[in-house]
C-alpha cells in the first residue's frame, strides 16, 4: 500500500513538474497540444490541494529554476527525433541509426532525471496531507485513463 501511495505521489508531482515531451513526430501542433494539457493537468492538480499561497510561489520558483535547461533537453529530444526519422528513411548504416537512437534514449533519461528532482523539491513543499490527497487525486486519474495498447505492430507497416 506504502509504495503503492508512494508511486502515485511520485507520479503527480512528475506531472507538476515539467513532463517528457512523448510525442514522436515532433509536431509543434502536438506539442502544443501536450503543453497546454499538461499546464491544464498540474493547475486542477494545484487547485484540488489547497495549497497556500507561500507554497504556490515556492512551487512556482522551483519549476521556474530549470525551466531553460528543461526547454533546451526537450528540443535536443525533438531535433534528434526528426534527424531519426530522416535517417531511417535514409541510407544509414543500422550503426548509425543505434548511435543517434541511444542519444535521445540519454537526452529523455537527462529530462527524467531533472523532473525528478524538480519533483522532489516540490514534494518538501507539500503537507503530509496534501501528498496524500495527491496520491488519491492521480489514483483517479489512472482509472479514467484508457490503457494503452501493447503488443506487436499492426501488420501495415
Amino acid at each position: 500500500m506504502l509504495l503503492k501511495t508512494t508511486s502515485s505521489l511520485i507520479l503527480a508531482l512528475f506531472l507538476l513538474g515539467s513532463g517528457i515531451v512523448a510525442t514522436n513526430n515532433g509536431s509543434v501542433e502536438a506539442q502544443t497540444v501536450s503543453q497546454n494539457s499538461r499546464r491544464a493537468n498540474r493547475q486542477e492538480i494545484l487547485e484540488k490541494l489547497n495549497l497556500t499561497p507561500q507554497q504556490k510561489q515556492k512551487i512556482a520558483s522551483i519549476r521556474q529554476k530549470h525551466r531553460s535547461e528543461i526547454e533546451g533537453l526537450r528540443q535536443q529530444i525533438r531535433t534528434n527525433q526528426e534527424e531519426l526519422q530522416t535517417m531511417m528513411a535514409g541510407n544509414s548504416a543500422d550503426k548509425e541509426l543505434l548511435a543517434k537512437h541511444q542519444k535521445i534514449t540519454e537526452l529523455r533519461q537527462e529530462l527524467a532525471n531533472l523532473n525528478f528532482e524538480n519533483m522532489l523539491e516540490i514534494r518538501q513543499v507539500l503537507t503530509a496531507r496534501q501528498r496524500s490527497q495527491m496520491a488519491q487525486v492521480m489514483k483517479e486519474r489512472r482509472s479514467q485513463r484508457p490503457m494503452p495498447e501493447v503488443g506487436p505492430p499492426p501488420d501495415d507497416l
